[in-house]
């Protein structure tokens, strides 16, 4: 039905398009399917993807964009997390796990829909707008507002619904704000970067305040006979428990932490080789208990293009808030990473990428990322043949190596396999 609506959506806004030079309309058909192994059984599952894209002169300083996705999956849909959690769970744990199983299910969103005011010196943009903020490709330490998959880190992200307001101070100098509004004020995210530029390097400074609902978990038990609801005392509640066993269930709920963060981002270029940064320093304030705590996260890169055409990237990323050991992980924690609230799950990583573009429209590229406190890696190569300017193959094989347990030994190989029609 979703589908069927959208087709006709699409169709409505195509005539109008038509009949007005003003409206542009572009998208494109996806379909993929994607294949995981892992140590006992392998993993099946793919999607059919339409993406419809439209931008439109509203006035004569007023821009309006729209983007919107329907997505419907096949194949494995219905996921058990506790085999996909690195470390070991005991019995009741991965019991808990088993009752949380994740699913796939289709989709029709409304990815961006926002309007741009221009003049001169200033831009004002309001609505769900992509945010993007960092120099860093793999990792963001100073975006808070996306969380950036690391093994696609191009993929595209659900924007943003706030009000955004850049001001060019100077040709290299900007001040720019948003703030996403929440359900009362004090519930509202705010952020405010500051960048200038000398010569080739390019400098930002930012601080933001925004509100996190952290995830929590706990493993509840319960029993059809509780003791406590008699006025009298029983005279051997054990008899009662053995008719009446007790059983857990998973809780979940959710506390506001306050997190203010202070950065600090770079690019330059130095003998042809491009150098990048990001630092961030972050306060986080438990508006239940009270509780605070601060960590740093940092992040350096650099990038060369060879003279016979190949690419070279490689970024390390330290993140405080990680874990330091495999031992460290319990299911709050998982949990809470799986549903974007940590830049990563651990502390220290690498992330190196090769790219070559052949004379045939075909782009050679390998990605490696290392994961340096469970000491376990993922190395994945793919290519990607463009068959003209409508059509699109990609695909990639990637082999994952460390203990087991870890976070990239868990799964043994995966793939991908894409095609993309463009309109």
């Amino acid at each position: 039905m979703k589908t069927k609506f959208f087709i006709q959506f699409i169709l409505i806004l195509s005539i109008i398009s038509s009949a007005n030079s003003q409206i542009a309309l572009n998208g494109y058909l996806e379909s993929e399917l994607s294949t995981q192994i892992m140590a006992d059984e392998g993993i099946n599952l793919g999607h059919y993807k339409m993406r419809f894209d439209m931008e439109a002169d509203a006035l004569e300083n007023v821009r309006i964009f729209f983007n919107a996705e329907n997505q419907s999956y096949f194949g494995q849909t219905f996921f058990d997390l506790s085999k996909f959690y690195p470390g070991t769970l005991d019995s009741l744990n991965r019991a808990m796990l088993t009752m949380m199983p994740y699913f796939m299910r289709d989709s029709l969103s409304i990815m961006n829909m926002y309007g741009i005011y221009n003049t001169k010196k200033i831009e004002l943009t309001l609505g769900r707008q992509p945010l993007a903020f960092g120099t860093g490709y793999a990792w963001n330490p100073v975006d808070v507002f996306n969380h950036k998959d690391f093994l696609d880190p191009s993929s595209e992200l659900r924007g943003v619904d706030a009000v955004r307001l850049r001001w060019q101070i100077l040709n290299r100098l900007s001040l720019d704000g948003v703030y996403r509004l929440g359900s009362i004020p004090d519930n509202s995210d705010a952020f405010l970067e500051m960048k200038w530029g000398i010569g080739s390097l390019d400098i930002s400074v930012l601080a933001s305040n925004n509100l996190i609902h952290s995830l929590r978990y706990q493993a509840v038990s319960s029993s059809l006979f509780d003791p406590s609801m008699f006025e009298f005392p029983v005279l051997d509640s054990s008899i009662f428990n053995n008719l009446f066993p007790i059983f857990y269930y998973p809780k979940i709920n959710f506390q506001l932490v306050e997190r203010k963060q202070y950065g600090l981002t770079f690019s330059t270029e130095l003998m042809g080789m491009g150098i990048h940064g990001e630092y961030g320093h972050n306060t986080e304030l438990n508006r239940i208990d009270d509780t605070k705590r601060t960590y740093q996260q940092w992040l350096l890169g650099l990038d060369y293009t060879f003279n016979n055409g190949l690419y070279f990237m490689y970024e390390w990323m330290k993140n405080e808030n990680g874990l330091s050991s495999i031992d460290d992980l319990d299911i709050q924690r998982y949990l809470q990473y799986m549903s974007g609230e940590h830049l990563s799950l651990f502390r220290n990583y690498s992330f190196i990428n090769l790219s070559y573009g052949l004379k045939i429209p075909v782009v050679l590229n390998t990605f490696a990322i290392f994961n340096h406190d469970d000491i376990s890696f993922t190395i994945t190569p793919s290519a990607q043949w463009t068959l003209n300017d409508y059509l699109v193959f990609n695909g990639f094989v990637g082999f994952n190596g460390g203990d087991a347990k870890s976070e990239f030994g868990l799964f043994k190989a995966y793939s991908r396999f894409q095609i993309t029609g463009y309109f």
